[in-house]
C-alpha cells in the first residue's frame, strides 16, 4: 500500500506540469509561460522577483538543462485576459504566452498560498483563481508528503524511489491518456516536423504514431517503448514550438476571396489582390509565397485557368500536372523553388491554393504543406473576373501580378516529315533543360553537327505541312526570303523577311555555308531560306557569337544543302525533294511558312 502511495506521488510529480491538471479538469486549466533560465539558481532568483507582485508562480524543469517559469494554473477562459493585463502592467515579458503545459517536465517550485494577489487577477474571477491555486497546493502537499520534497525551500529530493521499467511505462501511459485531443495532434505535428511521422494529424495514436515515437526514441537514445514519457515529449516539443512560433501559423479567413487557410504570417506579408489571385509574399528576399485562387467558373474556365497557371514563372516546367472535370493539381520544382497547388470547382466557383517554397528548405516545406492544405476551406465570397478572362488576351510579362515564365531563347525550325521531325540550328541547344515544339510538345535532340540539329517530338504530332528542299542548280546573287518566328511566337505565326543571297560560301570560303544580306531577328534562326520560287534552299544560322569581329547587322549566314543532307542521312531521315516549283504569291508563301515552320523554345 505504501509503495502504491509513493508511486502515485511520483506520478503526480512527473506529470504535474501537464497531466495532473488535465485529469482534474481536461481542457480547462492552462499556464502563462513567462521565461526560462539555464540553471535552477537563476530560475529561483527570477521566481523570487515575480513572487513579489504575482501569485501562482511555478517552476518546471525543461529537458536539456533549462528551467521554465510559469504562472498558474488558470481556467482557460481567463488566461488570455490575464496575459493581456499582465503585459500591459509590465509585470511579465512581452513574449510571454499561454501554454497547456505540454512541454513541461518535473516541477521544481510550487507557489506559496500566502503570496499577495495581483490586482489584475482580482479584477477577474478571484474565486476561481483561489480554487485553482488551492487544488495545485493540495496536490503539491501530497507530493511533498510522499516523496520528501520540500517545496518551499530549494532542497533536492531527499528520498529517491526506484521504479521498474514496467512501472515507468505504466506511468507514461497514464500521463499520455491525460493529453487532450488537440495536444495529441500537436505531438503528431511535432513528430512529423522531426521527420518521423507521415500519417494523418488526427490525434489517434495508431501503429504509425507508435512507430514514429519509437523511431524518435531510438534516434534520441531513449528506451524504445513507443510511448513517450513527459520528459521525452518536452524535449520534442521544446524543439518544435519555437519554430512554429517563428512561423506564426494563423488561420486566416479571407472574405473577399471566400477562402480560409493556415498562413505563416511570421514570414509572409499582407494580402495582395489581383484577380484571380490573392498573394501572400515573403517579407525577406526568398521566393516563399502562398497564392489563393478565387474565380467564378465552370469546367471550361477551370481548364483555361490550369493552362494559364502553367505559364507562370512560379510553376517550373515538367513535374506532375493533373487536370480533371472538377479540379486540378500541380506539383513541380527546379533548383530554386518547389511549387505545389490545387483548385477545385465548388458550386460554380473555382477555389484553390498554391504553395511556393525554396527548394533548399525541403524539410520544412514537407512539414508545412499538409498543415496548410488540410486547413483549406471555401467560404461564400469570390474575387471579380480576371482581366484576361474578360479580354481573352494574355499579357507577355505579368499575369495578375505574377511573372510569366520566359524561355532561355526561342527560335525556328522546319518540319521535314509527317512524324513531326524538325531541322533547326544547333547553337546553344546544350543549354536547354527541356526543348518544346509549338506550345507544349516536348522534343529531344536526335542528331547534330557543328551547325544543325535534328529534333524528334516525344509524343506523336502531325504537322500541317512538310518542307521540300530545292536541288536544282543555283546561282548567286539572288533574291531570297527568310521565314521564322521573329518575335518568339508572340504573333502566333511566322513572319517573312526579304533579302539577298550574296554567295554560296562564307567569308572563309566554306561552300557549305552561304552568305546572306538580310535583316533578321534571333527568333528567325533555324528557319528556312526560300528562293524566289518559294523553294527551301537553306537553314538560317544564328548570328556569330564572335566578339573580336563584328559584322554589319544585315550580314547573316545559312546552311547549304550539303550540310543539311549529311545530317539527315546520319539521322536516317527521309525528306521531300523538288527540282522546281512555280513562283508563289506572298499569301501562298505565307501559308506554306505557317504550315511548315516550327516554333522551338528552350527552357531551363
Amino acid at each position: 500500500m505504501q509503495r502504491a502511495i509513493h508511486h502515485l506521488a511520483i506520478f503526480i510529480f512527473l506529470v504535474w506540469g501537464h497531466s495532473a491538471i488535465g485529469q482534474l479538469a481536461p481542457d480547462q486549466y492552462v499556464w502563462i509561460q513567462v521565461e526560462a533560465q539555464p540553471d535552477r539558481k537563476s530560475a529561483m532568483n527570477r521566481i523570487k522577483v515575480y513572487r513579489t507582485k504575482i501569485s501562482n508562480v511555478v517552476g518546471f524543469e525543461i529537458e536539456g538543462g533549462w528551467f521554465g517559469i510559469a504562472l498558474g494554473p488558470y481556467k482557460s477562459h481567463m488566461a488570455d485576459a490575464l496575459l493581456k493585463e499582465f503585459k500591459e502592467a509590465g509585470l511579465i515579458p512581452p513574449d510571454s504566452f499561454v501554454a497547456r503545459g505540454v512541454t513541461y517536465g518535473s516541477q521544481f517550485y510550487t507557489p506559496r498560498t500566502s503570496s499577495p494577489q495581483l490586482i489584475a487577477e482580482q479584477s477577474l474571477n478571484q474565486a476561481e483563481i483561489e480554487t485553482t491555486t488551492q487544488v495545485a497546493t493540495e496536490m503539491a502537499i501530497a507530493t511533498e508528503t510522499a516523496t520528501g520534497i520540500e517545496l518551499e525551500s530549494e532542497s533536492e529530493i531527499e528520498t529517491e524511489i526506484k521504479l521498474s521499467d514496467a512501472e515507468k511505462l505504466e506511468i507514461t501511459k497514464i500521463s499520455e491518456n491525460a493529453l487532450t485531443f488537440d495536444e495529441k495532434k500537436y505531438l503528431q505535428r511535432a513528430l512529423a516536423w522531426a521527420n518521423h511521422y507521415q500519417g494523418a494529424i488526427d490525434g489517434l495514436y495508431g501503429p504509425e504514431t507508435r512507430q514514429a515515437m519509437l523511431d524518435w526514441q531510438i534516434e534520441n537514445r531513449y528506451p524504445d517503448t513507443g510511448f513517450m514519457a513527459p520528459a521525452e515529449r518536452s524535449l520534442l516539443l521544446n524543439k518544435y514550438t519555437p519554430i512554429i512560433s517563428k512561423l506564426n501559423l494563423v488561420q486566416i479567413s479571407n472574405l473577399r476571396a471566400g477562402i480560409t487557410l493556415l498562413v505563416p504570417r511570421g514570414i509572409l506579408g499582407p494580402a495582395k489582390y489581383e484577380a484571380p489571385f490573392v498573394r501572400f509574399e515573403a517579407t525577406d528576399n526568398s521566393n516563399t509565397q502562398i497564392i489563393l485562387i478565387s474565380q467564378v467558373g465552370d469546367a471550361k474556365r477551370l481548364k483555361a485557368l490550369f493552362e494559364v497557371i502553367q505559364t507562370l514563372d512560379i510553376v517550373p516546367k515538367g513535374g506532375i500536372l493533373n487536370l480533371g472535370e472538377a479540379g486540378f493539381s500541380i506539383e513541380t520544382s527546379n533548383d530554386e523553388l518547389f511549387t505545389t497547388g490545387f483548385a477545385n470547382l465548388i458550386d460554380g466557383k473555382i477555389k484553390g491554393a498554391i504553395l511556393v517554397w525554396p527548394s533548399e528548405d525541403e524539410a520544412r516545406r514537407l512539414r508545412l504543406k499538409a498543415q496548410i492544405f488540410d486547413s483549406f476551406g471555401s467560404l461564400g465570397g469570390v474575387l471579380p473576373e480576371a482581366e484576361f478572362f474578360e479580354t481573352g488576351l494574355l499579357p507577355k510579362d505579368l499575369i495578375s501580378g505574377l511573372k510569366i515564365r520566359q524561355p532561355i531563347f526561342a527560335r525556328s525550325g522546319v518540319f521535314v516529315n509527317a512524324e513531326g521531325v524538325v531541322l533547326t540550328a544547333n547553337r546553344d541547344l546544350e543549354l536547354c533543360g527541356s526543348i518544346e515544339l509549338g506550345f507544349g510538345t516536348q522534343a529531344k535532340v536526335k542528331a547534330f553537327n557543328s551547325h544543325l540539329a535534328v529534333l524528334t517530338p516525344m509524343e506523336k504530332i502531325s504537322p500541317l505541312g512538310i518542307t521540300s528542299f530545292q536541288l536544282g542548280p543555283l546561282k548567286a546573287p539572288r533574291r531570297i526570303t527568310a521565314g521564322g518566328y521573329s518575335f518568339g511566337g508572340s504573333l502566333g505565326a511566322p513572319t517573312l523577311t526579304s533579302g539577298l543571297l550574296q554567295e554560296f560560301r562564307d567569308l572563309s570560303g566554306d561552300d557549305k555555308i552561304s552568305r546572306l544580306q538580310i535583316d533578321t531577328l534571333p527568333g528567325d534562326a533555324g528557319g528556312p531560306i526560300y528562293d524566289s520560287g518559294g523553294n527551301v534552299i537553306g537553314i538560317l544560322l544564328p548570328k556569330s557569337a564572335e566578339t573580336e569581329r563584328q559584322f554589319p547587322n544585315n550580314v547573316n549566314f545559312s546552311a547549304n544543302w550539303n550540310l543539311i543532307s549529311s545530317l539527315l542521312n546520319e539521322a536516317n531521315i527521309s525528306i521531300s525533294l523538288t527540282e522546281n516549283k512555280p513562283h508563289p504569291d506572298l499569301i501562298s508563301l505565307s501559308n506554306a511558312a505557317k504550315n511548315t515552320i516550327a516554333l522551338i523554345t528552350c527552357w531551363e
